[in-house]
């Protein structure tokens, strides 16, 4: 709150007496006081004008203080707020416009190579026929036989591998299934193709299947043949102890002689 300076009394007011009225007579001074002259009508005295001044002055400068006092002091720590600059700051250089990258064509979907498409094809091909029975499975065979293309001789060789296993598992002796089967990849892995690499792979494989199948039949042939000469052997041997037991047996009497 601002601070209200009464002015003080000066020593004019006090000791000076009310103006006498324009009109009429003044009363006597009360006994004991001296009358003192009054101011005179062009104005007051130059003490009162001066003591109105300093009144003034003093009021002013308690406003001012009470001012300051009401104006928010800056906590220590803390830099005081700073007014927000009007002054405008310097134009930022101007930006070139970027021009946008030139349309391109959309790019064409990559198709795969020949191989890669030939190895899908062999792929699809293998999973389907481990769920044909063996009738579809032959019906597949003979469809493919002749092969219209290296393709479909290689479908065929799997074919007929997937006829031969069936075969196997059920006990039945294998038909010459294999020997077709490498006989339908060998032209084809003599010919620039994308199918010659998967031909000459299975026909490795079909060949070095075959070797030891011809080895295991062989040994088996061997086995066979032993155990002929082993009934032989054994044979013998049973009519040699039949003989020793026909020696070592005693003789019959002889019959007595007739007279």
């Amino acid at each position: 709150m601002p601070l209200q300076i009464n002015e003080p009394p000066s020593s004019l007011s006090l000791h000076a007496q009310p103006e006498a009225a324009p009109f009429g007579p003044s009363k006597p001074a009360p006994a004991g006081l001296e009358p003192r002259p009054s101011p005179p009508r062009g104005g007051r005295p130059a003490t009162a004008r001066r003591s109105r001044i300093r009144a003034g002055g003093l009021a002013t400068l308690a406003c001012l203080i009470s001012a300051c006092a009401q104006w928010p002091t800056a906590e220590p720590g803390n830099p005081p707020a700073q007014a927000p600059s009007t002054a405008p700051g310097p134009e930022p250089a101007p930006v070139a416009p970027v021009a946008p990258p030139p349309a391109t064509a959309a790019s064409a979907p990559t198709l795969p190579s020949p191989a890669d498409a030939a190895q899908s094809r062999l792929t699809a091909w293998q999973d389907k026929l481990r769920e044909l029975p063996a009738a579809e499975l032959a019906r597949e065979i003979a469809r493919r036989d002749p092969p219209a293309d290296a393709g479909a001789a290689l479908e065929a060789a799997l074919a007929l591998l997937q006829a031969r296993a069936l075969a196997q598992a059920a006990g039945t002796p294998a038909n010459g299934e294999l020997a077709r089967a490498l006989a339908l990849l060998e032209p084809v892995g003599r010919t620039a193709s994308p199918w010659q690499a998967p031909a000459r792979l299975l026909q490795s494989r079909l060949a070095e299947q075959r070797r030891l199948e011809d080895q295991i039949d062989k040994l088996q042939q061997q086995l066979r043949e032993q155990q002929r000469r082993n009934e032989q052997l054994a044979a013998q041997i049973e009519a040699l102890r039949a003989i020793e037991r026909s020696l070592g047996s005693p003789r019959p009497p002889a019959p007595p002689a007739p007279r």
